[in-house]
């Protein structure tokens, strides 16, 4: 009956002694509060096990107990009740259910753990034993025919009736933390541009937004992978942690619909200061899973099924890699759509440089006498992202926060902010500024203390070019190349600034 064991050798050592150690089963605050990892034996020494359960709806039977996954359970509590429930160890993603009826054997199933079948209470008996009651029907788990010592015997439910070899069980915490069950390697925080991100089940399949939304909490979901625009996404390093943006709403991001688990992952308005819209990155080989900052909870695959329309959710932390590991494909460049784009934008901003098609009041070489005039530098980038996107940005912050913008959340995205810059790297430096695109606004504190404005050309490897006014003093305008060091060493702090609608006005 047994079959090789896909446990930690370490694991199991550590659970060998606490099972030795463990000769009580814990009280009912102690399993019902507590996520844990659980044995649960009948009377006659016998283990639930799941190992002919195949996913759903095979049986769960009884095995002499020796560490195998396939012994474990993982217990959690239901919101703040005193109701919980089980899922085993070797599959996490799934429930210990009760949706049969009376004498129906007891089963594995996927599902919502808001679905009552899927939560239990527990009453603590004279002799220290656990009689478990499903939520939804009633019947409590019974070992067939009260033979709680034979190998391959059916646990089913049954009416309550205190019959103690077929009712009563043991429940042992194996784990005092769940060390088994957290993500593993976390990962620095990275940007790619136009990507898919696809699960590891089936990397012929991708996310998909195309009928999520906010507003009706639609989930997003899986997709056959054919190019479509709704599959694609730019993904932003800030601050440690990613978001996740659709390509063409750059304005809207992945986000959980709420705190619990089953929650399904919907599009949300982007805020930078908002942890729900940001995920911590964790490796698994040549992918990744992603957790969410707020609710801790990991992007995950629902049930790991790879049909088309199958739902995206956040979830606790499995253990496994399949549900919530994902492969980022692409990423090697912007769109096409995107680049088209910001190739529009960039020629707007050349022709303003070169004084062209009626932008003479812009031309490098010349005094700025604009809108805003009287606002010196930031009045010029102030008016050039205005004639770009069509909207005014902002005033500057006060000292000494003036590398930062008031903005309206609605239309702006504060990509990020560095300070210290002296003591920062290139790299440091080039990971925030080296997202910015042709006329994205940048805001610093210089050296001095006072503040500078500037639009930006374009970005290289070496440094960025920038479109500015006033550095003569006179509102005369220019442009400028600055290498990364450079950058650091006439700046205090940056903020880079980008339209959530980028278009051309």
């Amino acid at each position: 009956m047994k079959g090789m064991s896909r446990m930690k050798r370490a694991l199991a050592a550590a659970l060998t002694m606490l099972s030795l150690s463990s000769a009580v089963p814990v009280n009912a605050a102690h399993y019902v509060w507590e996520t844990g990892v659980y044995k649960i034996t009948t009377l006659g020494g016998m283990a639930m096990n799941d190992q002919f359960a195949d996913g759903e709806g095979g049986a769960i039977v009884c095995d002499p107990f020796d560490e195998q996954e396939h012994e474990l359970w993982i217990i959690r509590q239901w919101g703040s009740t005193q109701q919980f429930t089980i899922s085993p160890y070797s599959n996490p993603d799934l429930y210990l259910s009760g949706e049969n009826g009376k004498g129906g054997g007891l089963t594995l199933s996927c599902g919502s753990a808001g679905n009552t079948a899927f939560r239990w209470t527990a009453a603590c008996q004279s002799n220290g034993t656990y009689v478990i009651k499903n939520v939804k029907t009633g019947w409590v788990i019974d070992c067939e025919n009260g033979r709680g010592t034979v190998v391959g015997n059916r646990f089913l439910l049954w009416e309550e009736n205190n019959y103690a070899d077929a009712q009563h069980l043991n429940v042992i915490r194996l784990s005092e933390k769940t060390d088994t069950i957290r993500p593993g390697s976390r990962v620095s925080a990275f940007s790619r541009n136009d990507v898919t991100i696809r699960p590891f089940a089936d990397t012929n399949k991708c996310l998909n937004i195309q009928y999520a939304s906010a507003a009706a909490g639609a989930a997003l979901v899986l997709d056959t992978a054919s190019g479509e625009l709704h599959e694609r996404f730019n993904i932003a390093a800030r601050n440690g942690v990613v978001s996740i943006h659709p390509l063409h709403a750059p304005n809207l991001c992945l986000a959980p619909s709420g705190a619990a688990p089953d929650s399904p992952i919907v599009l949300k308005g982007y805020d930078s200061n908002d942890p729900g819209c940001h995920w911590e990155v964790y490796s698994y080989g040549q992918g990744y899973s992603f957790r969410n900052q707020q609710t801790k909870l990991m992007l995950d695959n629902y049930c790991n099924r790879t049909n088309d329309g199958n739902p995206l959710i956040a979830y606790s932390y499995t253990g496994g890699a399949d549900p919530q590991g994902f492969y980022i494909q692409g990423g090697s460049g912007t769109s096409a759509a995107g680049a088209n784009t910001s190739s529009r934008i960039s020629n707007r901003l050349n022709e303003m440089v070169n004084g062209r098609n009626g932008y003479g009041g812009y031309r490098a070489g010349t005094t700025y006498t604009g809108r805003y005039a009287s606002e010196q530098c930031k009045g010029f980038a102030k008016d050039v992202f205005q004639t770009l996107f069509g909207y005014n940005i902002g005033s500057t912050a006060g000292k000494p926060n003036n590398y930062r913008i008031n903005y309206t959340k609605s239309k702006t995205i504060e990509v990020g902010t560095l300070t210290n810059l002296a003591s920062r790297s290139d790299a440091e430096l080039k990971a925030l500024l080296g997202q910015a695109r042709p006329g994205d606004f940048i805001q610093v504190r210089r050296n001095h203390g006072g503040s500078h404005s500037m639009i930006v050309l374009s970005v290289s490897q070496t440094g960025i070019t920038l479109y500015e006014a006033n550095m003569d003093g006179e509102n005369g305008i220019r442009t400028a190349t600055y290498r990364w060091d450079q950058f650091r060493a006439s700046n205090t702090a940056a903020g880079l600034y980008t339209p959530r609608d980028y278009n051309l006005f």
